[in-house]
């Protein structure tokens, strides 16, 4: 079964992705980059979904994605590891004009998805991004 890690500070949507995907796939939670990293390490990761920003409190936190894609970049060039990573924003692009898909492509990401997106859209980017 492969798996996929899901790092999003969004308890209740991490559920509902993890709820979504666990039939087909084996599912880890993370809510951070340190705590990803550990599972990343631990485990057979064939797909990362990766919040770019995570909030702590309400308050903007250095622990997310891009301290969390910068670090397995490293070990996935250096291990040759074939990983899949899928990016998620919830930042509208249109209100700040930082754009979270660029951002996260230059990071590795392969597919974007603007949250909010339907669990469909979830469920037919990692089936079509891990050839299932």
């Amino acid at each position: 079964m492969q798996s996929i890690l899901i790092l999003e500070d969004d308890v209740r949507l991490a559920m509902q992705w993890q709820r979504a995907l666990s039939g087909k796939y084996r599912v880890f939670i993370t809510h951070g980059a340190a705590q990803a990293l550990m599972v990343f390490e631990k485990e057979k990761i064939d797909l990362c979904i990766v919040d770019l920003i995570v909030r702590r409190d309400g308050i903007l936190s250095q622990d997310g994605g891009i301290l969390f894609l910068g670090r397995i970049k490293v070990q996935i060039v250096e291990k040759g590891l074939k990983v899949a990573i899928l990016g998620v924003s919830g930042v509208p692009q249109s209100v700040t004009g930082f754009n979270p898909e660029s951002h996260l492509r230059m990071f590795g990401a392969e597919k974007f998805l603007q949250k909010p997106f339907s669990e469909r859209e979830l469920i037919d980017a990692v089936d079509t991004m891990l050839d299932t």
